[in-house]
């Protein structure tokens, strides 16, 4: 994502969710934005959500996909 000045901006995932976070795009919930809108928005309450988006959320909204950076094969790191 480019901000004012072409600097890059980091985006950070609030992963509080921690291991129930592992396998929910698999889960049927994870198609069901409104359902998701709705518990990040209790964890907001509750003071539980940490970052700048929820994960769940953007597993489960296609169009969050275009608020990130476009990384080229060049970027990418070695595991």
């Amino acid at each position: 994502m480019k901000k004012d000045g072409d600097e890059e901006q980091k985006v950070v995932f609030c992963t509080e969710c921690g291991d129930k976070l592992d396998d929910f795009c698999f889960n049927e919930s994870a198609s069901d934005v409104e359902s998701v809108k709705k518990h990040m928005e209790g964890c907001k309450r509750e003071g539980r959500y940490k970052g700048d988006m929820c994960a769940r959320m953007f597993i489960a909204d296609d169009s969050n996909s275009e608020r990130l950076p476009s990384v080229s094969p060049d970027d990418e790191e070695e595991v």
